[in-house]
């Protein structure tokens, strides 16, 4: 994820893991509805009413967000993207959004 980025694109495949005490990636963080085991990243923004969020399952300790909408507008936007259980595991984020990027190096792509 970038500090910076361009106003009016999207930022693509955004990958979020979860690593256990040795550094590996978690396999055994995996959603699965049969076994009630739900492991989902939600993810809070500052574009959406507070009471809403988004919701991704995570599969083998992995999860992909295939898009966030970047705004048209310049700008900053914090984030938080978290375990839908284990609220502890979770990352803030703040990126700027400037159209001035866009202008100099054309859309971003992760």
């Amino acid at each position: 994820m970038p500090d910076f980025c361009a106003t009016g694109g999207q930022l693509e495949n955004i990958e979020f893991e979860i690593v256990n005490a040795d550094g590996d990636v978690d396999m055994k963080i995996h959603n699965d509805d049969q076994e009630c085991q739900f492991h989902m990243l939600t993810i809070k923004s500052g574009l959406s009413n507070a009471d809403e969020s988004i919701r991704y399952t995570f599969k083998h300790g992995r999860c992909t967000v295939p898009s966030i909408r970047v705004p048209e507008i310049e700008g900053t936007l914090c984030f938080e993207a978290s375990h839908s259980q284990y609220t502890e595991l979770c990352l803030t984020r703040k990126v700027i959004f400037s159209f001035y990027l866009q202008q100099s190096f054309g859309s971003y792509e992760l």
